[in-house]
C-alpha cells in the first residue's frame, strides 16, 4: 500500500486508543459507531449493550478480543428497528446510523473492524466521501462534498472555523497553557496541565515544529452524550515530516471546545523514536523469542492473555511461516491517565505473504514503554 497525497486525501488511523480518552463518552464517537475504536482497557469481549443519554437501547452486539462481531438488534432513539446490513460473523457491509435513524455509512467489515471502502451519507441520501480501510487503518479518503459546504462557503452552520484557526495557532505557537484551557472540561478532569504538556513535548520531538497548515475540510457531528459539534481536519507539513492534525469540538457553555485532537504522519514515515519503541518487539518476533515478549509485557496484559492463550496465538503465526522483513507502517499516539500511549501498525513479509501487526505501548517512565497488546491484523 503506497502513500497517497495529502493534498488530495488525508489520512488519519483509526486504531485502540483515542487521543484523548473522555470516560464515560465511548460508546459513540460521532453520528456513528466505529467499530474498529476500542480503549485499550475495556476492551470489549462479549455481548454489549450500547445506550443514547436516557438508557434508550441503540444497539446489542457481540465482540470479540474489541472488534464488532455480530449485530444482535439496532434500534433508533423512538425504538424503530434498523436493519444491519449484510455484516455477519465480523465480515459484511454493516449499515451505521445516526441515533435518528438516518443512515449515515455503509461500511465494509473484514474480521470485525473497517476494511475496504466505507460509504459516507449525508442527510438526504447523497454520497459525501469514499473512505478507503485497510485491516481497521484509514488509508485514504475521497471527499466528495457536503449539503453544509458550497464553493468554500458554511451554510446554515453554527460553527467559526475561524476559532479552530486559533487553536491550530496555538499549537503552532507550543502554547500549551492556551490548549489546555481551550480543552472541553471532561478532558481537564482526567489530564492536568502537565501531563498535558509532557504530551505535546513529545509530538514537537517526534515531528518537529509546525510549519505549515491548511484547513481540508469539517463535517458536523453529534454525540450521544456531548451533543453537537465538528470534526476538522488540517493538512500540516512538519519540521520532519507530513501529515494531517484531525480534531473534534463540542460545544460546552454555549462555546465550542476542543475535545480531541490527533497528529497523523504519512505512513512509512520512519520516526526514529518510534521505531526505536516498536522494533525490539518486532525483531524479537522475528527472531522465535516469543518468551522475551510476554516475560516484558505489562501486568494488564498478562491478567488479559493467559500465557497459554498467547502460546497458542504463537502456534498459529508459527504455522504462516517465518518473518522475513517488516517496516513501520503507521502509529499514533495517545495520553491516557497522564501516560503517553503509542499504537503501531508494522507492515510485515511472512513468508511470501504480507501481513500487519498492531503494537500498544505505554510509557512507564521517560523513554522506557512497556508492551499491553499485539495482535495479527488479518
Amino acid at each position: 500500500m503506497k502513500c497517497s497525497n495529502l493534498k488530495k486525501h488525508f489520512i488519519r488511523l483509526s486504531l485502540s486508543i483515542c487521543v484523548l480518552i473522555i470516560q464515560g463518552c465511548q460508546q459513540e464517537k460521532s453520528n456513528f459507531y466505529e467499530a474498529t475504536t476500542t480503549n485499550q482497557e475495556t476492551l470489549r469481549e462479549g455481548e454489549y449493550t450500547d445506550t443514547l443519554a436516557n438508557g434508550k437501547l441503540i444497539r446489542k452486539a457481540i465482540y470479540k478480543g474489541g472488534r464488532l462481531w455480530e449485530i444482535i438488534e439496532q434500534k433508533d432513539s423512538s425504538g424503530k428497528n434498523l436493519e444491519s446490513g449484510s455484516f455477519q460473523k465480523g465480515n459484511g457491509i454493516l449499515n451505521i446510523y445516526a441515533p435518528t435513524g438516518k443512515l449515515y455509512a455503509r461500511q465494509s467489515m473484514q474480521g470485525g473492524v473497517a476494511h475496504g471502502n466505507t460509504e459516507i451519507l449525508d442527510t438526504a441520501g447523497n454520497t459525501i466521501a469514499i473512505l478507503e480501510y485497510h485491516h481497521g487503518v484509514l488509508s485514504q479518503a475521497q471527499i466528495i462534498g457536503s449539503h453544509i459546504e458550497k464553493d468554500g462557503k458554511t451554510k446554515n452552520v453554527n460553527f467559526d472555523t475561524k476559532e479552530t484557526d486559533k487553536i491550530i495557532l496555538q499549537f503552532k505557537a507550543g502554547n500549551s497553557n492556551a490548549l489546555y484551557q481551550s480543552l472541553l472540561g471532561e478532558f481537564k478532569k482526567q489530564e492536568n496541565p502537565t501531563t498535558f504538556k509532557k504530551y505535546l513535548d513529545f509530538l514537537k520531538e517526534l515531528y518537529g515544529e509546525l510549519k505549515e497548515y491548511k484547513m481540508e475540510t469539517y463535517n458536523l457531528v453529534k454525540h450521544a452524550q456531548l451533543g453537537e459539534g465538528a470534526e476538522v481536519l488540517y493538512l500540516c507539513r512538519f519540521a520532519y515530516c507530513r501529515g494531517a492534525i484531525a480534531m473534534k469540538f463540542f460545544r460546552e457553555n454555549d462555546q465550542f471546545k476542543l475535545a480531541d485532537f490527533s497528529i497523523q504522519a504519512e505512513p512509512y514515515t520512519p520516526i526514529i523514536q518510534i521505531t526505536r519503541i516498536g522494533n525490539p518487539i518486532m525483531e524479537n518476533l522475528k527472531a522465535g523469542n516469543y518468551n522475551e515478549i510476554y516475560n516484558n509485557a505489562s501486568e494488564r496484559f498478562k491478567n488479559t492473555t493467559p500465557k497459554n492463550q498467547f502460546d497458542a496465538t504463537i502456534e498459529k503465526l508459527r504455522q504462516l511461516g517465518n518473518i522475513t522483513s517488516f517496516q513501520l507502517y503507521q502509529h499514533q499516539v495517545g495520553l491516557a491517565q497522564g501516560k503517553i500511549v503509542v499504537v503501531m501498525i508494522y507492515e510485515v513479509n511472512i513468508g511470501t505473504k504480507e501481513n500487519y501487526f498492531e503494537i500498544s505501548m505505554t510509557e512507564q517512565s521517560n523513554n522506557k514503554f512497556i508492551l499491553e497488546g499485539i495482535q495479527l491484523l488479518k
